[in-house]
């Protein structure tokens, strides 16, 4: 569902012009094959954090009603640390999101939710 969500309202304008660019002017052939389209956008790394992200955070009852606007910032920024960064410090939620996904262990990352940790992982 949210990888469906993603395609649409993240990178809906991103693909179409790129098909476009190529020939193929409808994104029929992707939104008709499932497994295809989630392939595809799992594969791009952002994409892959946002996910896990907004995943967790409509699984968790408390937090799926109300999102302030600090938790997108938060999504969106994380959704490219994470895959561009050596070493990412974030709260003790998100580090437990990314942590459970093992995204740092996909992406080769580390991951602190103290930053009395970072001097420590600098120098390794």
């Amino acid at each position: 569902m949210m990888c469906a969500r993603e395609t649409l309202i993240e990178l809906r304008e991103a693909f179409e012009a790129t098909f476009k660019e190529r020939g193929n002017t409808s994104l029929d052939l992707w939104f008709s094959d499932r497994d295809k389209m989630r392939r595809l956008v799992r594969s791009m790394p952002s994409s892959e954090v946002a996910i896990e992200l907004k995943t967790a955070m409509h699984r968790n009852a408390q937090r799926a009603r109300v999102w302030e606007p600090n938790d997108v910032v938060d999504m969106d920024a994380l959704s490219l640390a994470v895959p561009y960064c050596d070493i990412v410090v974030t709260e003790q939620h998100a580090h437990h999101v990314l942590r459970a996904a093992r995204l740092h262990e996909r992406m080769d990352k580390v991951l602190l939710r103290d930053l009395t940790e970072l001097p420590a992982n600098l120098s390794a």
